[in-house]
Parts: C-alpha cells; sequence; structure tokens
C-alpha cells in the first residue's frame, strides 16, 4: 500500500475499507488466506479483489435476505460492527464463512472458470448458505452449473438466429449482470439458477 501511495495511486474502496479498523477488516484478512481463496478463486487478488468479495460473503451471511453488495452497504457494514464493538458476531460469522468456503472449496476446482466473476461468486456463496449447493443430490453438482452455461450460450444463438425457441428469461439472466451488486441482479439469477437445479 505504501508503493500505491508513493506512485499517487488512487486506493480503491476495498484497500480504503481495509483501514477502517474494527473486527470486519481482520476477519476479511483471515478469509482471503483460505483455499478457496488461494487456489480455487480464478479472479486474481490484485488491488484487495479478494479482500472485497469476501467482505460482500460476510454481510451475505450477516444478512437474512440477499442484499447489495454495494460500495455503500459494504462501507456500512464494517463500520456499523466497529462503532458498535460487535466482536462476537464477526467471529460467528467469519466461522460461518469459512465453513461455506470450505465447501464451495470442494464443490468448485482449481482456478475455476465457474468462478471467473464476483457476480457469479456472490450467487454461488448465497446458494450454499442456503443449502442449494453443497449437498449430494443429484442434478446438484459442479457438472450440472457447467451444463447451464453451456445452455446459456445455446441460447445466445438462438437470439441472434432470431428463433422463436429463444428462453427470455435466460437472457435476462444476462443482461441484468450489467448490475452485478444489486441485490434484485443476485436473486434473479440466484431464483434462476434453482428452478434449473431442480428441473435436472
Amino acid at each position: 500500500m505504501f508503493s500505491r501511495l508513493n506512485e499517487a495511486v488512487p486506493l480503491n474502496a476495498a484497500e480504503k475499507r481495509n483501514a477502517f479498523g474494527g473486527p470486519v477488516p481482520k476477519a476479511i484478512r483471515t478469509l482471503v488466506e483460505q483455499p478457496f481463496f488461494t487456489t480455487t478463486l480464478p479472479i486474481t487478488p490484485k488491488r484487495y479483489r479478494h479482500h472485497d468479495l469476501a467482505c460482500k460473503f460476510l454481510l451475505l451471511q450477516h444478512e437474512k435476505r440477499i442484499v447489495d453488495t454495494k460500495k455503500s452497504r459494504l462501507d456500512a457494514f464494517v463500520n456499523e460492527f466497529k462503532e458498535k464493538e460487535l466482536n462476537l458476531r464477526t467471529v460467528q460469522l467469519r466461522k460461518a464463512v469459512q465453513a461455506n468456503l470450505s465447501k464451495m472449496e470442494k464443490f468448485f476446482r482449481k482456478d475455476d472458470p465457474l468462478l471467473n466473476s464476483p457476480l457469479m461468486c456472490a450467487v454461488y456463496y448465497a446458494m450454499f448458505k442456503d443449502g442449494t449447493l453443497g449437498d449430494s443430490k443429484p442434478g446438484r453438482s459442479r457438472k450440472t452449473l457447467v451444463a447451464f452455461e453451456s445452455e446459456l450460450e445455446a441460447n445466445r444463438k438462438l437470439e441472434l438466429e432470431e428463433s422463436e425457441d429463444v428462453n427470455f428469461a435466460l437472457l435476462e439472466y444476462e443482461r441484468i449482470a450489467r448490475s452485478p451488486n444489486d441485490a434484485s441482479t443476485i436473486s434473479f439469477r440466484v431464483g434462476i439458477l434453482k428452478d434449473y437445479l431442480e428441473e435436472a
């Protein structure tokens, strides 16, 4: 961080959040040492991208429903835990997130392309949290998620061909990726994936 400041490169939100103080930044620093981040995730840790994602996981674990994972919400989350000195709650959240990340590490493979976007990481995390993924039920494997990605690609081709068979729900699934930190985006993708898994 010193070299970044010395070179006059502005700090991003995750880098600033790391210096907020309180229990959450400490929990984040512990989480990013998990094998999920160091081995499974294909996203590089450059500019604290892993820290930003770990903060999102903690927030999603804390809330009973899916919420926005925008900068303002993450900052407020970290500051609230600092101001209220929610140390025990932070430890509980960290342990819960670690448990889910251990399941995700076993479910996905090294440098898994299914995890190449923060949005999909949040979507999958929400599904591991609620138990949709992470069990041994038929149709709940990584292979099924790969098949879903293939279906998305096939649907794009149908759209280009102006076919009557195009699935508009899948088109919307991809379109809403333009707002990756909106609760509505994460929830919509979770819903579409759950429907697909139920039919698999």
